[in-house]
């Protein structure tokens, strides 16, 4: 009854918080509605999941992306039911954590951005996991006047707790879009960031910067393994870039999206997190529909790493490039993975693959976790 009870709460809650965010996405895209024989196969496709699938979802995915498709995933069930199912929700924390990348994926260590401190569980530790240095002395490793990046190991969704951080003398000085060089220390750190990491800033390949030099554009790359046969698709990727002025790219701080097709090359529309963006910024118009740099090598790390994540089927993977043409790995996602700028900008998410996922569903029991210090 309990288990019944905290089900049947956490689904109404993101229920009700995807049907305010698409309040916004309708009033901002117009009145629209698909063929209605599109919508007959849209909902015979996932209401076995589901008594109640909303149209809306089918509706203005369809306008934003100009692809109107019956195999819409509705976001509402993605979260409630397919994303639980696929992917174990009692390992995400850990395997979402920046600290225990490198430990994990050994073989990829080399495509993670040099880091240079490490705060695990309020203890320091250099980057390469020795502990033999106190908070008091910890500064030290930083080089004075030198920008860094600051990111706490877990929960940075929506490019929350990201910001600039530098040496002056004996003190620490964060810099962010509130904060103008802030003193702190790493024990004032500490209170609310028990776990962080600290990296070399990133310097970016110029094809990305030309879309927003303040920010660190980024690749989002989704996978799938198939519960059919194990091999891991890549379904959907975006170009991400911030807004002017931004540290960050995530649409949630202002970022806009571009979808890139199968074949590595930009679309000719941008999003941001309510649909279509009507007035472009003419300084990268002129990139539309030409090939992302390193996009096949970055698909392929992406098809690598993914089976090393046992617990999670679905996983969206953030690369960026240096301006000395590397690809860095930036963040592997395994929980609550957003959804809506795929399907804006490309179409339906697992296509091909919807019958076997839903199939899967049905048959397998979802995984609820919550978790809260008191």
């Amino acid at each position: 009854m309990i288990k019944l009870f905290i089900n049947s709460y956490l689904t109404k809650k993101i229920k009700l918080a995807c049907q305010k965010k698409w309040k916004k996405i309708v009033l901002t895209n117009g009145d629209y509605s698909s063929q209605k024989q599109v919508q007959e196969k849209y909902l015979a496709l996932w209401k076995p999941l589901s008594k109640k699938i909303e149209l809306y979802y089918l509706n203005y995915y369809s306008k934003i992306s100009s692809i109107e498709n019956y195999k819409y995933m509705p976001e509402d069930l993605y979260y409630t039911k397919i994303e639980p199912t696929l992917n174990n929700k009692s390992f995400a924390l850990a395997y979402s954590d920046k600290n225990f990348y490198q430990r994990f994926l050994r073989d990829f260590s080399a495509i993670f951005p040099k880091t240079i401190v490490r705060s695990i569980n309020k203890t320091i530790f250099t980057s390469e996991y020795n502990c033999e240095i106190n908070t008091k002395n910890a500064a030290f490793l930083l080089q004075e006047d030198t920008s860094y990046i600051f990111k706490s190991a877990v929960e940075t969704s929506g490019g929350q707790d990201v910001f600039f951080i530098s040496r002056k003398e004996d003190k620490l000085l964060i810099k962010d879009s509130t904060k103008d060089n802030q003193e702190i220390s790493f024990e004032k750190l500490h209170t609310k960031y028990p776990n962080f990491i600290i990296q070399e800033k990133i310097n970016q390949h110029s094809w990305f910067s030309a879309f927003n030099k303040s920010s660190v554009n980024t690749l989002r790359v989704y996978t799938y393994r198939s519960v059919v046969n194990e091999n891991v698709h890549v379904l959907s990727c975006v170009l991400r870039f911030g807004q002017n002025g931004q540290l960050v790219d995530n649409q949630a701080a202002g970022g806009l999206t571009i979808g890139i097709n199968k074949d590595g090359l930009l679309n000719n529309f941008v999003c941001n997190k309510y649909g279509r963006v009507k007035n472009t910024n003419n300084e990268f118009s002129d990139l539309f529909l030409t090939k992302v740099p390193f996009y096949d090598k970055m698909e392929d790390y992406a098809k690598k790493i993914a089976p090393s994540y046992y617990y999670h089927r679905l996983l969206g993977f953030d690369f960026c490039v240096t301006n000395n043409n590397e690809i860095k790995l930036l963040e592997i996602n395994c929980k609550n993975i957003e959804i809506n700028f795929l399907q804006m900008n490309n179409g339906p998410l697992f296509g091909e693959f919807s019958k076997e996922i839903i199939d899967y569903c049905l048959h397998t029991k979802k995984n609820v976790v919550i978790d809260f210090p008191i």
